[in-house]
């Protein structure tokens, strides 16, 4: 009898620990542990080799200004995170990571991905292959003609307003990484080319240029027109312009279709360390005033177009003003940041994988951080 109840007491025990276990991540969308921990065994990749001299990143434990910020690690479990990271030029202020997750995971980044295609745009735009963003996508991506995408300007590519179907920010077939287009490509069975989607799916919803409309195949396009001005890949393009002279130490990856084209607009995967060095590399580009691609970044990262979602206004890829002292911020599905403060060269990441986005205690990180630094009082 006794060794039964002890049985039941067990029983219940498993029940409980299950039933806790599925509350804790009620909230995780469906892709929440793949996108953490084993996309890249899943999904088709095409990786990106790491620099080949890695740009040195201190630890908090050496950094001589490392931040004292109150309940930081409570960001963790407030936001449903699994890595907040904070760094400026010297290295890490802090770093957190949630249960199971390590510096050297490489989470998917989502629509981060995006602002890094806005980045390799740059670079296109300041080799001379592209001669302004002012010309239609056609003149340089033939095959576009006659779609949205292809008489829409770069520059309104870049701002999100190509036109070419309502915005996705909440169920639109193209919305999320759980639609069906997203789920094709992490599932490994999207067999048609990113333009026959396109021609298929263009609704010529409104004259390009005209109002924001959240659009992943805008960033496709991008994608396409890097391509077609470098005469390289996507992906080594952007290795070559981005990821290297960033100083990554691990290889990153792409995401692709099975036809091998890049998921610019969703599919880019690093460790922690390496979305901070993306960050700081973005920051100190941005003060190269006397640069073609630091003038870019300027543009880029202010307001082109009102928009509606990580924050109100757009640059060229990435949202400004996006919290009390953030500048501008790269923003993905389910809680993935990147956030900038130019005057003190702060930046914030955050991977997270939850449809409550859990954002805005790490949003109101920023003016007590800036506080918490002695070279900045």
């Amino acid at each position: 009898m006794k060794r039964f109840v002890r049985i039941q007491r067990a029983a219940a025990f498993v029940v409980m620990l299950s039933l806790i276990a599925s509350l804790a991540s009620a909230q995780d969308w469906s892709w929440a542990n793949t996108a953490t921990n084993g996309f890249r065994q899943l999904a088709r990749t095409v990786s990106v080799p790491p620099a080949s001299e890695a740009r040195p990143l201190l630890g908090p434990d050496k950094h001589p200004h490392a931040a004292q910020v109150p309940d930081f690690d409570d960001l963790i479990g407030r936001n449903k995170a699994k890595a907040i990271l904070i760094a400026d030029a010297k290295g890490l202020l802090a770093e957190s990571y949630g249960f199971g997750v390590s510096a050297r995971r490489t989470p998917l980044g989502f629509s981060m991905s995006k602002s890094l295609t806005a980045l390799a745009v740059g670079h296109a735009l300041c080799d001379g292959s592209i001669k302004t963003l002012e010309d239609p996508l056609e003149k340089y991506v033939p095959e576009t003609t006659g779609t949205s995408w292809g008489r829409a300007s770069i520059h309104d590519l870049l701002r999100m307003s190509s036109g070419a179907h309502p915005t996705a920010s909440t169920g639109h077939k193209f919305g999320d990484p759980d639609s069906v287009l997203g789920r094709a490509i992490l599932e490994g069975t999207m067999h048609e080319a990113f333009i026959d989607t396109m021609k298929r799916q263009d609704e010529m919803y409104r004259p390009s240029g005209a109002v924001f409309q959240y659009n992943n195949l805008d960033t496709t396009a991008l994608a396409m027109l890097v391509t077609a001005t470098s005469g390289e890949t996507f992906e080594s393009y952007f290795a070559r312009k981005v990821w290297h002279t960033s100083g990554a130490a691990s290889k990153g990856a792409w995401v692709v279709n099975n036809r091998g084209e890049v998921s610019a607009y969703q599919g880019f995967s690093a460790t922690p360390h390496d979305w901070i060095r993306l960050g700081l590399y973005v920051l100190e580009q941005i003060e190269q005033t006397e640069t073609c691609f630091g003038r870019f970044l300027q543009t880029a990262t202010s307001r082109q177009i009102a928009a509606f979602g990580a924050s109100n206004e757009y640059g060229y890829q990435i949202w400004v003003r996006c919290g009390p002292a953030i500048d501008f911020c790269f923003a993905g599905h389910g809680g993935q940041y990147l956030f900038f403060n130019r005057q003190h060269g702060i930046v914030i990441y955050q991977h997270a994988t939850n449809q409550r986005l859990g954002s805005e205690g790490l949003r109101a990180l920023m003016p007590p951080l800036i506080a918490a630094l002695p070279s900045n009082r």
